[in-house]
């Protein structure tokens, strides 16, 4: 098996650790942190079908899998700082799913650019056009181009090879954060009906809960850096 290959595999197994641990956990009754580790597994299978590289499914993987496991563990209640580094990283795993999806679908307030294509790549629609200028290819926009004796144009879109630029640098970050804050609320929100329901073990003093929005509203804006589709 190739290294790619190999990594390929690796990045796919990784996607369904979560489900793995929510049966361990499930065999010893633990069904709260069951619950918690099938929302990770839920984050990791979407990590698997939306992104198409090795890298992005495992990275976000093992951020959602240690996020869980933590939980589980009663990590953050032992290293006080390690909520917001799991928060930041969170954030950041599952704003970045979201963004990516947008990127393959297309963004609002984006555009597609690509460069000129070279001589080579352009010269079978240019020989297809006649001495007379009266034959093109099908290609409307540069058969139009060809025949009134212009080259084709800088703007030409060619799927093997385009490149999604935002139309304004800001947008992706605030897009990002922006998600990102939606989601962080809804974790502390989760987090305090775990308090209310689950277990008083929850952490959730007003400070606590500032500043794991803020860490996650940080680590999702960060996502605004990815401006290609993996």
């Amino acid at each position: 098996m190739s290294l790619e290959k190999t990594r390929e595999a690796l990045g796919g197994v990784l996607c369904f650790t979560a489900l793995v641990a929510a049966g361990w956990y499930a065999l010893e009754g633990r069904w709260v942190d069951v619950a918690v580790l099938l929302l990770a597994g839920l984050g990791q299978v979407l990590a698997f079908v939306w992104f198409r590289s090795a890298l992005p499914r495992a990275v976000v993987s093992l951020v959602l899998l240690t996020a869980a496991l933590s939980a589980a563990e009663q990590v953050y209640s032992a290293i006080w700082w390690w909520d917001l580094v799991m928060h930041c990283a969170a954030l950041h795993a599952l704003v970045w799913l979201w963004w990516n999806r947008v990127l393959t679908r297309g963004a609002p307030g984006t555009e597609l650019t690509t460069a000129r294509p070279p001589a080579a790549a352009s010269s079978p629609a240019l020989a297809a056009t006649s001495a007379s200028g009266r034959s093109c290819m099908p290609d409307r926009t540069e058969a139009r181009a060809s025949c009134a004796g212009s080259p084709p144009s800088d703007l030409r879109v060619r799927l093997g090879s385009r490149e999604r630029v935002p139309s304004r640098p800001w947008q992706p970050f605030v897009l990002c954060g922006a998600v990102g804050l939606v989601i962080a609320v809804v974790w502390e929100g989760m987090e305090l009906l775990g308090f209310l329901f689950v277990t008083p073990e929850i952490h959730i003093p007003p400070l606590d809960t500032l500043g794991d929005i803020v860490a996650g509203v940080l680590g999702a804006a960060l996502v605004g850096f990815h401006r290609r589709p993996w």
